[in-house]
């Protein structure tokens, strides 16, 4: 344009114009999804209100570096020294143990096997063993 960024902007202040950001604003809804929020809404506002809900909630799954060393103890003479033990590798192989527990205890765990991966069908079966371990407390 020819002009320095300040000659401008003392220009549009003149014609009384004033930067401004767009304010975010939610994306237009249906008309169908507006009513099922409505109903969603009205349907958790008519709920009990309950005090221990969060002692419901069931959560869980982890990768755990499981590695079951026995540490043995050596009885050795004073001039000798201890056999070294190497610490843990952090970055050997991991095992999944997958559980689920809520605010009191542990609901269900399973320990997968070396390799396993959590694929949907395994996923399902885990949550149907977790659902049965529930319905059983």
């Amino acid at each position: 344009m020819g002009c320095y960024h300040t000659t401008a902007f003392r220009h549009l202040q003149n014609l009384n114009h004033h930067k401004e950001t767009a304010r975010w604003t939610s994306h237009h809804l249906s008309e169908a999804a507006t009513d099922c929020r409505v109903n969603i809404g009205q349907s958790l506002l008519l709920r009990p209100q309950r005090k221990d809900f969060l002692g419901d909630v069931i959560a869980g799954g982890s990768w755990v570096l499981y590695d079951d060393v026995k540490r043995r103890a050596f009885w050795l003479s004073k001039e000798q020294e201890p056999p070294s033990d190497p610490k843990v590798n952090r970055h050997q192989h991991k095992v999944i143990l997958s559980c689920w527990f809520d605010s009191r205890v542990m609901v269900y765990y399973e320990l997968l096997h070396k390799g396993v991966t959590v694929p949907t069908s395994v996923y399902v079966q885990q949550l149907e063993k977790m659902a049965a371990a529930v319905r059983e407390k």
